[in-house]
């Protein structure tokens, strides 16, 4: 194993992990299947600074070892080895450049002032919402794909904020007439000022000592309804995971998805072992069937 592989390796992960059976699709940066848990429209490869650095909702995010661990079952040292042996014949590539905080601050801030509190198109009584959720809408949002401006969409928007309630990220859904847009990624999150691990889209005001937490806005949202305590979305399984409670909160709810490959069952329960060990009383609610709390 070099000494360096990790860092002889950036920039060159594309090419490495082809050469171990991800297709171009899984390489190209988009929401595809995963090429580890299997699951569908999960996964993407955003490569950060050349680095192979990916997120899966089901899975959790890594790097390029990390998948490359994943895919094959190596160990970390035969998975060096690996790397090493075909580093040399795999040309680098060079990374696109990252926004810089202010240019994040400054979408954020521009996204923001286009936004009402308009329910645009319906979007959340068309699945069966009929709360008023802390959420804003764009009429008219820019959707790019690889950089590339589309078209433009309505879109929901809501605030991602940190245990500090200090906002970091806003998540966009975009929309059509009573769905969601016909667009590759209809769901998207911008670019952060921070690390996104423990945050949350908070809902509803919290109104006691009692707190529930789901993965999506949509699922949120509903369980709300359903069980009358405020609900935050962590976005994501892997998300939820590392989720903080604000200051005050002595018990969490935590509204799981029912999946088949058992993802969002794990990720409850990894969150709900975590926050018991903190002294926080913690209830783990799993819908009976396959789906989340809105398909209920």
């Amino acid at each position: 194993m070099l000494p360096n592989t990790i860092e002889q390796a950036q920039g060159k992960w594309r090419g490495i992990l082809s050469h171990y059976g991800l297709t171009e699709k899984q390489l190209s940066g988009k929401h595809t299947s995963c090429p580890m848990c299997g699951g569908t429209d999960r996964f993407r490869l955003d490569n950060k600074n050349g680095t192979g650095s990916y997120i899966c909702n089901g899975c959790g995010a890594g790097y390029g070892m990390d998948l490359l661990q994943g895919i094959t079952g190596m160990e970390f040292r035969n998975a060096a080895k690996a790397v090493d042996q075909i580093i040399g014949t795999v040309k680098a590539e060079h990374p696109k450049k990252e926004k810089s905080t202010e240019e994040i601050r400054a979408d954020i801030k521009r996204i923001m002032a286009g936004t009402n509190r308009v329910d645009a198109m319906g979007y959340l009584a068309s699945r069966g919402i009929a709360s008023r959720p802390d959420l804003r809408f764009h009429p008219s949002l820019e959707y790019f794909q690889d950089r590339k401006l589309i078209g433009r969409h309505p879109a929901m928007i809501g605030m991602v904020l940190d245990a500090a309630g200090k906002g970091v990220a806003i998540h966009r859904t975009y929309l059509k007439q009573g769905g969601k847009a016909d667009v590759e990624s209809p769901r998207k999150m911008s670019s952060a000022l921070a690390p996104l691990a423990g945050c949350a889209i908070r809902l509803y005001p919290i109104t006691g000592d009692i707190l529930g937490i789901s993965e999506g806005i949509e699922t949120a949202c509903s369980a709300h309804e359903l069980f009358n305590i405020p609900v935050w979305s962590c976005i994501s399984a892997a998300l939820m995971e590392s989720f903080n409670p604000p200051e005050g909160i002595k018990g969490v709810i935590i509204f799981g998805d029912h999946d088949e490959n058992f993802a969002g069952q794990k990720s409850a329960y990894a969150l709900a072992h975590r926050l018991a060990m903190k002294g926080i009383d913690v209830d783990v609610r799993i819908p009976e069937l396959p789906g989340d709390w809105n398909d209920q």
